[in-house]
């Protein structure tokens, strides 16, 4: 895992579509947060049902849903972006996902990978991108390879 935070959002570093920021430190996740969305034109942010680390929702002025399963997140950003979509352009939008529960076994760790897998599909083939906060680390090592790159942001 990359353990330089403060490059997280640096010019190299924002070709990477996906980013998966492993750590539960609040003001490395403010910060890391807005670098790997700071150039998007549209900012989204997605919370499962647990409370965020940080409330950074004053930053994704385009749209924050929070409290909803898996499905109905992934079914409000894809509402969302192809909305976005529908203005006549492409903007480019980054969505922020956060808040995971924690996670109760195998079961939820294949749910939880199978969910990213077609959500960071979606968001990729329509040109976004995304980045998603966790702080299970062993949950972290099975969901790594389906992002460009992994951000170790714990203390």
């Amino acid at each position: 895992m990359d353990d330089d935070v403060a490059d997280a959002g640096g010019p190299a570093e924002r070709s990477a579509d996906t980013v998966l920021v492993v750590g539960r430190d609040a003001d490395r996740h403010e910060r890391t947060c807005r670098s790997l969305a700071t150039d998007a034109d549209y900012r989204l942010r997605a919370l499962f049902d647990e409370t965020p680390v940080v409330d950074v929702n004053d930053w994704y002025e385009d749209g924050v849903f929070a409290g909803m399963t898996p499905s109905q997140l992934g079914i409000a950003v894809s509402d969302a972006t192809s909305t976005l979509a529908s203005v006549g352009e492409t903007p480019a939008y980054h969505v922020c996902l956060d808040a995971v529960p924690p996670l109760d076994g195998a079961d939820d760790e294949r749910a939880l990978f199978r969910f990213l897998h077609a959500f960071l599909s979606h968001v990729t083939t329509d040109g976004g991108r995304c980045h998603l906060h966790l702080d299970e680390y062993g949950v972290a090592d099975t969901v790594a390879p389906l992002f460009d790159r992994v951000v170790d942001d714990r203390e």
